[in-house]
């Protein structure tokens, strides 16, 4: 038993985690911890030491990490304070669960953990990992609430560049339902008068925590005329997607309303039909799940990949 413990302890240090977070998860202090780690003849690491700057890597490295921000725009989240960065998948998403180890040990030597949670995969990176991806212009928090643009060292990079954080972020984010679609959401303030009168439009919903207003697009537009609000993360998108030679289109469907009058307007980024070939050959998405919606590939399905990655 004990046996076991230490190798599980190792394996855990192997994979990113820091004294402080496996102090956590097996029964010994983080002294005993170090311990161990010297008896295994295994260096400590510390703080950054393995985190480069987007200045320091090769351009193959460059359109890697790019990727990796794409997924981390379109289903990742670091919190603004503790730094707890995390993505998720769902569980017949196992081929974008390999990528993301894939890159991260590509690119930094370590593997993140995942685990089961409520029906998805989630990826849990190291905190120190958070810190260094907001210092490399990811958004903290929740980007809703802040409506973040992509960094520029993406929106101003070349088109290989270019290209791979929109896969990342289609892999994600995307949708296939007559068409290849993304959305975001954008909180705006607004006045009290004007969020009242798109309640008399609305419609009561049940959500997971309360309940909110629904409100169609159509209908809000009759009360906020000459609305200029956009998604960032779309727009830079769609201006990025324009530049490779994809045609599409930008624009809200739906507003909702929470308890506290905060509005939140969804937005749709379309790929146009004709522009969907040349989407598809510059491998855009590379997600089979979506590829099979598409009619694209076979797969065999999801298959349970969190002991094979975790043991």
């Amino acid at each position: 038993m004990e046996k076991n413990t230490i190798t599980k302890t190792v394996l855990l240090y192997k994979k990113g985690l820091s004294i402080r977070e496996i102090s956590l998860l097996v029964p010994y202090s983080r002294e005993k911890i170090r311990l161990i780690l010297k008896n295994e003849k295994l260096p400590m690491r510390y703080r950054n030491i393995k985190y480069n700057g987007v200045e320091s890597f090769s351009h193959l490295e460059l359109i890697r990490f790019a990727e990796l921000f794409g997924y981390f725009f379109g289903d990742g989240y670091v919190s603004d304070n503790r730094y707890d960065c995390t993505l998720s998948f769902s569980l017949d998403e196992t081929d974008l669960v390999r990528t993301m180890i894939m890159i991260s040990e590509e690119l930094f030597s370590f593997a993140p953990v995942v685990v089961h949670d409520k029906g998805f995969y989630r990826i849990i990176f190291k905190r120190t990992f958070g810190r260094y991806l907001i210092g490399e212009g990811y958004p903290p928090g929740k980007k809703s609430k802040i409506n973040p643009n992509v960094p520029n060292w993406i929106v101003n990079g070349n088109d290989a560049i270019k290209a791979a954080f929109i896969r990342g972020f289609f892999n994600a984010e995307s949708t296939i339902n007559k068409g290849i679609l993304v959305h975001q959401s954008a909180k705006f303030k607004m006045p009290l008068n004007i969020v009242d009168g798109l309640k008399l439009s609305s419609k009561i919903v049940k959500g997971t925590t309360y309940d909110y207003h629904y409100v169609r697009w159509k209908d809000a537009q009759e009360i906020l005329p000459g609305f200029d609000g956009q998604s960032n993360i779309l727009n830079d998108i769609r201006l990025m997607l324009n530049e490779l030679g994809i045609e599409t289109n930008l624009y809200p469907i739906r507003l909702m309303i929470n308890p506290k009058n905060e509005v939140s307007v969804h937005f749709q980024l379309y790929v146009l039909g004709r522009s969907k070939e040349r989407f598809l050959n510059l491998k855009l998405i590379t997600c089979k799940k979506k590829l099979r919606r598409m009619n694209i590939c076979r797969g065999d399905g999801a298959r349970s990949i969190v002991q094979e990655l975790n043991t």
